[in-house]
């Protein structure tokens, strides 16, 4: 009777050990949106949640750190490196699924325009389709960019037209780096003539009126008529 028992004993224990690591495994590295593997010195999502997912790996002098110095639990757009002599993860931030640098850099080439030239007269943008060659993809496809802004210095509209790539968002980017460059130029040229304008103002020599004609008139008279006293007064001395 001790026997059976001693055998179930020794096959009991060792499957309960198993569940228990198991559960405590699963209760450890369990997040919302997935579970948290190690790879390549550092602590990621797995790229199965999202085909957008590019992990950036950073190079790590030693091992990576126990996971209880992880802190917190970032999407699937980003990846986590913790430093052993630091104890610390520091994120690294990836773009979000569908965004990309080619949308950064509009986003600031957009700013940079509101910015410099104010957001009183919104910008105003069409997709039309682009002429020229290209193919079908430039001549029936509306990926030519028409931008519309109002500039001060001129007191009209500046409108761009850019149609130089096939993707429409690289067009978005030219055609708001054109438009940049040509409000700068006119607010240029502009302060340019205001700068010509004032000296040649200050050069310009203004007309005497009558009344001022005729005070320098006096005052030359009376020049003369003290030179010509002088004289006879220095022509008496010498006899």
């Amino acid at each position: 009777m001790r026997t059976p028992l001693l055998l179930l004993l020794v096959y009991i224990l060792p499957v309960n050990l198993a569940a228990s690591l198991f559960l405590r495994r699963f209760s450890r590295d369990s997040t919302p949106w997935g579970f948290l593997c190690p790879v390549q010195g550092a602590y990621q999502l797995p790229s199965c949640h999202s085909s957008h997912y590019k992990p950036q790996y950073r190079e790590l002098s030693g091992p990576v750190a126990v996971r209880e110095k992880y802190r917190g639990v970032f999407r699937q757009h980003f990846c986590v490196a913790a430093h052993e002599e630091e104890g610390t993860a520091e994120p690294i931030q990836h773009s979000p699924p569908g965004k990309s640098a080619e949308d950064d850099t509009l986003a600031q080439l957009r700013r940079e325009l509101r910015e410099r030239h104010g957001s009183e007269h919104p910008l105003r943008e069409h997709y039309i389709k682009g002429t020229g060659p290209g193919g079908q993809k430039v001549n029936k496809s509306a990926n030519c960019v028409q931008l519309i802004q109002f500039s001060a210095a001129l007191g009209t509209n500046v409108v761009v037209k850019c149609h130089m790539h096939r993707s429409l968002l690289d067009n978005r980017i030219e055609a708001t780096r054109i438009l940049l460059r040509r409000l700068d130029e006119a607010e240029e040229q502009q302060s340019r003539a205001l700068r010509r304008l004032a000296e040649k103002e200050k050069r310009r020599i203004l007309k005497l009126t009558p009344a001022e004609k005729a005070r320098k008139k006096f005052e030359k008279q009376l020049r003369a008529e003290k030179k010509a006293t002088r004289r006879r007064w220095k022509v008496d001395e010498d006899w």
